[in-house]
């Protein structure tokens, strides 16, 4: 505990290593997941669109206490038990997923991360991870996959959404340095496990880092790429809706069960006036029409 106490208070060439796995590791762990779970299912503005809360204090804490590996293991286990228990609405792998990144991401900016309120330094790593987990995961990610689930475009959700962020930056911005501090109290009073080795790189981290970075392009391309294919789907279907809604004189006669001369008649006889129009000399059916005119003719004879 004193070795812990000094490195902390004296400069010194040493800093944090991979936080250590034990069973105490595993439980406070745990106990996070489960408050997560609390904040995010219960106190927490909660819909299938927006979600505004303090869900994110618990991946914070793990995130600065035992870095990227476990936050991002926190933020996701955590989001897999609160959807099969506590769903609000059908579970998308894609989101557990984000949740993942983003608990990873504030792993690697937080841990080792002392709190300097003087530092640029610190207000550059520390808010730039804030808005780029809103933006780029939170924002842009978590919305397509919403646009997958639901009936609605992708940007109706970035739009629907960037009130919550707009929200949430700025109380992250404030809280989560105090969140920060705290865990430097926990280490520092021996509740937090930690391994302190020099000032040499740390090959962990660089593998983790190029491993959370490749997960994140995959996600990122498969993503956008999803939404290209998405867009392109959508408008041939609505074209083709669209066209749909229009017959030719052979499909009018088709969708009407009578011959083509029978039509010829009901034409002249401007009993089908307001069903038609002619594009290119060619007449094209209103299939709306067709069906109040059908409905018309039924409910004549109904009366008769």
């Amino acid at each position: 505990m004193g070795v812990q106490k000094s490195i902390m208070t004296n400069a010194s060439p040493r800093k944090l290593s991979k936080a250590p796995f034990s069973i105490r590791v595993l439980a406070q762990v745990s106990l996070l997941v489960a408050l997560e779970i609390v904040l995010s299912r219960f106190l927490s503005i909660n819909t299938q669109v927006v979600k505004i809360g303090f869900a994110f204090v618990p991946v914070v804490i793990c995130a600065a206490a035992y870095g990227p590996l476990w936050a991002g293991a926190c933020a996701a286990v955590a989001d897999i038990i609160g959807a099969i228990l506590f769903p609000v609405g059908p579970f998308m792998p894609g989101i557990t997923f984000t949740a993942l990144l983003r608990g990873a991401a504030l792993g690697f900016a937080y841990y080792g991360l002392e709190v300097k309120p003087k530092s640029p330094l610190f207000w550059i790593r520390h808010a730039g991870v804030v808005v780029f987990n809103a933006i780029v995961f939170s924002l842009l990610l978590n919305s397509y996959w919403l646009s997958i689930i639901y009936p609605r475009g992708f940007v109706y959700f970035v739009t629907s959404r960037i009130l919550q962020e707009a929200i949430i930056i700025p109380v992250q911005i404030v809280i989560n340095p105090l969140l920060m501090s705290f865990v430097w109290r926990l280490r520092a009073s021996g509740l937090i496990e930690s391994e302190y080795v020099g000032e040499e790189a740390v090959s962990w981290r660089k593998i983790s880092a190029a491993v959370l970075l490749g997960c994140m392009l995959i996600s990122l391309t498969v993503a956008f790429t999803g939404l290209m294919l998405y867009r392109k789907i959508s408008d041939t279907v609505d074209k083709t809706a669209v066209l749909a809604d229009f017959l030719t004189e052979a499909e009018a006669a088709d969708y009407l069960k009578m011959t083509a001369e029978k039509l010829s008649e009901l034409i002249a006889e401007g009993e089908l006036d307001g069903t038609f129009g002619e594009i290119n000399g060619k007449r094209i059916f209103d299939r709306e029409a067709l069906r109040n005119w059908i409905a018309g003719r039924i409910a004549a004879k109904a009366v008769d």
